[in-house]
């Protein structure tokens, strides 16, 4: 039995890490991802790159695949509805660290039904745009800069892994 404690004991800890570094949606959608087994943490047990490298090596992949467009589909599912989505957005103010996965998942969303919506664009139009819309309302341009070059590190690290 100290095994399973002792990984109880580390699952409590990462999600200390996750909630400090960005947020509480960041746990919540880890601890959603990772009962279902659907995303491997790379090697520093990156949550924010592992996300990347998962969706980027499905994405690159879907058209040519039927797993990798169930892997996406299974992903887009596990994120928030967009009307509870859009009440996160609405009546939680988010720090500039929450905002990081925030937009990663827009940008996810974004990309997914761009690439697979079907009638063309009804997806985008009716669930991602207004997310969006209310995401990038109200944000400073310099914390917008700050979130995509964060990003944009964890996807160079995942794409040269």
């Amino acid at each position: 039995m100290p095994s399973s404690t002792q990984e109880l004991g580390e699952a409590s800890e990462y999600s200390r890490k996750l909630l400090t570094m960005y947020g509480p949606f960041a746990v919540v959608l880890h601890s959603r991802i990772k009962n279902f087994k659907l995303i491997k943490l790379n090697d520093n047990n990156d949550f924010l790159g592992s996300l990347i490298e998962f969706y980027l090596k499905n994405i690159h992949e879907v058209y040519k695949t039927k797993d990798a467009f169930k892997n996406i589909k299974t992903l887009v599912d596990f994120f928030p509805s967009s009307k509870r989505f859009m009440s996160i957005l609405k009546y939680h103010k988010q720090t500039a660290k929450e905002k990081i996965l925030l937009k990663l998942v827009i940008d996810i969303l974004e990309n997914f039904y761009r690439a697979t919506g079907r009638p063309l664009f009804e997806k985008l139009r009716s669930k991602v745009f207004p997310l969006a819309m209310r995401f990038y309302g109200k944000m400073k341009s310099e914390i917008l800069t700050d979130i995509n070059l964060m990003i944009r590190s964890k996807t160079k690290k995942s794409i040269s892994s």
